[in-house]
């Protein structure tokens, strides 16, 4: 087997001084021009006060003002011309050895230019590689010191393709790597069913926002996480962000749960004045009543002035009792204890029509066969009152539909009528400025605190529906 050949070594020798023979210099002694075997001898200065002079000085080349002493060192075998002379050129060609080769000042100057062209276009090269570099950097730092987990999955198997670190803290693996090798996330929903919904709506939209799914940790435990992300069904894969919404789901639960209570004092309370009304003040009133009517029964009968007193007070305790009935009717019906939520309903929609002569209302109720429990029976009730009690005062409305739909688990209640309704801007600078009223922030926080939906849509002059829906257990039926 051969060896390989040794690489040449240029043996060279520079005629002429100046800065073309600066440049020149600087060339052949780079480290680049070392590593190909260039080997600078000597340098033909023909004054010692130029500024080849004192490069080849500090390169420690030999230095004469004589070319032929250069062109006489042993091995030298290029000959590099910086000098534009005929008379140079001519003298160096009839001087040199046979194994001398001469390069002549223009081809130098030529190779001098594309140098430092090339050297250049390397230096931009180099300075665009580092900001490049440095992009890189600054990416993957965003990318590692995100809040949120970021990641990259794969569609149909949920493989973790790739992530940041702050996924793997979250999910409780030590480091990125692990997660890519050891996690996938298909199989780490409580309910798989979701991450099927999470594709559909992907492949119908491109990309989610705000998605809330219940999640699994590597040691078993369950965490809530938020999702936002992106579809590229081409590549196989999707991309998302991920928050851990752990604590604010447990925050939401403790305000329900406060919202809870602070409803069901409200409605002890308001049961408690409401029997207290109509038991005590009632029974006040029929005693005071029967009294008056006993009072004027002992009038003689020509006494007719003390009589029309009488009866004149007689008739004013009777429309205090019609009151306090009613206030007590607004505060807690009796009826939605005794009888439940329909009866109630029915009751409350009858009087209402009885006040108000010019709105006809259509009442039906689909699928009942039991009680919904106390909470739930009170909230439906409340929401109904708010409602017609803002159909009544806002919409100049003549008619409203009521359906009332259960199907197991869910209760749907919707409301509509064909009043002048409300524009979405109207709405937003209402509730902006405060005059949105209590009203309608009482029916969500009653439907949140539930586990429930509200919803209400309006457009100015087609009238507005309100859509409440709640979701039963069978321990809640």
């Amino acid at each position: 087997m051969q060896k390989p050949a040794k690489r040449k070594c240029v043996r060279v020798a520079i005629v002429g001084g100046g800065k073309a023979c600066k440049r020149m210099l600087e060339i052949l002694c780079s480290d680049q021009s070392a590593k190909a075997g260039i080997k600078v001898l000597g340098v033909a200065c023909p004054r010692d006060i130029g500024e080849g002079y004192r490069c080849a000085r500090q390169k420690r080349v030999f230095m004469t003002k004589d070319y032929r002493e250069v062109l006489n060192l042993k091995d030298v075998n290029l000959v590099i011309l910086l000098r534009q002379s005929k008379r140079l050129l001519n003298g160096v060609l009839s001087s040199k050895p046979i194994h001398v080769d001469v390069i002549p000042y223009g081809v130098a100057l030529s190779f001098m230019n594309l140098h430092e062209k090339q050297r250049d276009r390397i230096m931009e090269c180099e300075r665009s590689l580092d900001s490049f570099k440095e992009q890189v950097e600054d990416y993957w730092s965003l990318f590692d010191n995100a809040v949120a987990a970021l990641y990259r999955t794969g569609i149909k198997d949920g493989r973790v393709i790739m992530c940041n670190e702050r996924l793997a803290q979250i999910i409780g693996y030590k480091n990125r790597e692990e997660v890519i090798a050891k996690y996938n996330v298909a199989d780490n929903y409580v309910d798989s069913n979701r991450r099927d919904e999470l594709i559909a709506v992907l492949s119908k939209f491109k990309k989610v926002e705000d998605f809330e799914v219940l999640m699994k940790r590597r040691d078993g435990s369950h965490f809530w996480a938020n999702l936002s992300a992106v579809i590229f069904p081409e590549k196989g894969y999707l991309e998302g962000m991920l928050v851990d919404v752990t604590e604010r789901k447990l925050m939401e639960e403790e305000n329900k749960m406060l919202v809870r209570q602070l409803i069901r004092i409200q409605e002890e309370e308001r049961k408690r004045i409401a029997r207290d009304l109509h038991d005590a003040l009632g029974q006040a009133l029929s005693s005071l009543q029967f009294g008056v009517g006993a009072l004027r029964e002992s009038i003689p009968r020509d006494s007719a002035d003390p009589k029309k007193l009488c009866d004149k007070i007689i008739s004013d305790i009777e429309q205090v009792g019609d009151t306090v009935r009613r206030i007590s009717g607004n505060l807690r019906p009796a009826m939605l204890d005794h009888l439940g939520l329909i009866p109630a309903l029915e009751w409350y929609i009858g009087r209402f029509a009885d006040h108000h002569k010019g709105i006809r209302i259509d009442f039906q109720v689909i699928g009942f066969k039991k009680r919904l429990g106390p909470e739930n029976e009170i909230a439906l009730y409340r929401v109904l009152q708010e409602a017609l009690a803002n159909i009544a005062r806002h919409s100049l409305a003549t008619r409203v539909r009521i359906l009332l739909t259960f199907s197991y688990p869910k209760v749907i209640m919707t409301i509509r009528d064909n009043g002048i309704g409300f524009g979405e801007r109207r709405r937003k600078l209402s509730a902006k400025s405060g005059f949105e009223g209590v009203g309608l922030p009482s029916m969500r926080e009653r439907m949140g605190a539930l586990g429930g939906h509200f919803d209400i849509r309006s457009a100015q002059g087609k009238g507005t529906s309100i859509r409440v829906e709640l979701t039963f257990g069978e321990n809640q039926v």
